[in-house]
């Protein structure tokens, strides 16, 4: 019988490496999609740009406090609105954090979280260059990110431990390669599995390098690509 691992732990056997463990140089986060609230509704301009400032600045205050790491709005229509990345053990903890948010209390966005496990130094160097200078001028890049999610194939979370150990390494060369800025596995079988934040590309270069992930290719995930718009010091530089 072919040997198969859970989704959850794929990256983790495809090291040798008990489940309990982590990979080298990783750790966790709490990754958020923010999607529009099901309840929102139009607004006049001026309660809506209020909101928004409200927004902007309860995100600001979480990223003084060492809480936030990354975010960044979505270009691409037809989909979460935007991404943020927690320092933090717990969803709840994450959610926590949002609560207060005035487009959260306003139902304007909602938050969608998952514990995400991936390289160390996320929000780096731009957290420390801002706290030695909060004036300090940083460049917004747009780059792909390509959301994995499981196909019917996969309804039990599993996949064949051949193709889990093939994906992480074709994963980890493109990162070394400087294509990917980060990747990321979503814990626990969630319909999303995780996701890929590629360099500086088109939206289709990306989805044709994804498209030949093995994972991918065997059926088992596909991927939905979108323009995020991030500041590129909080993530991992090309070739890292």
């Amino acid at each position: 019988m072919r040997h198969r691992v859970t989704v959850a732990a794929f990256l983790l056997s495809a090291l040798s490496l008990p489940a309990q463990s982590t990979l080298p140089n990783w750790t966790y986060y709490c990754f958020g999609f923010l999607n529009a609230h099901p309840g929102r509704t139009e607004l006049p301009q001026e309660e809506a740009m209020a909101i928004q400032k409200g927004h902007l600045e309860h995100m600001g205050r979480m990223a003084r406090q060492g809480k936030l790491l990354v975010a960044g709005p979505f270009l691409t229509a037809g989909g979460p609105r935007g991404v943020v990345i927690y320092n933090c053990e717990s969803v709840a903890e994450a959610e926590g954090y949002t609560k207060p948010d005035p487009a959260v209390v306003n139902k304007r966005l909602e938050m969608e979280f998952y514990r995400m496990h991936a390289v160390r130094g996320l929000g780096e160097p731009l957290a420390t260059r801002i706290k030695a200078d909060p004036e300090y001028k940083y460049e917004m890049v747009q780059l792909p990110l390509l959301i994995l999610s499981k196909t019917d194939r996969l309804p039990a979370g599993e996949v064949p431990a051949e193709l889990g150990a093939a994906h992480f390494e074709r994963s980890r060369k493109l990162m070394s390669e400087g294509r990917i800025r980060f990747f990321g596995r979503f814990e626990q079988s969630h319909e999303k599995l995780g996701v890929y934040v590629f360099d500086k590309m088109t939206l289709e270069e990306a989805g044709r390098l994804m498209a030949d992930d093995p994972l991918v290719k065997g059926g088992y995930a596909n991927a939905q690509g979108l323009v995020w718009m991030v500041a590129g010091e909080t993530l991992p530089q090309a070739g890292r």
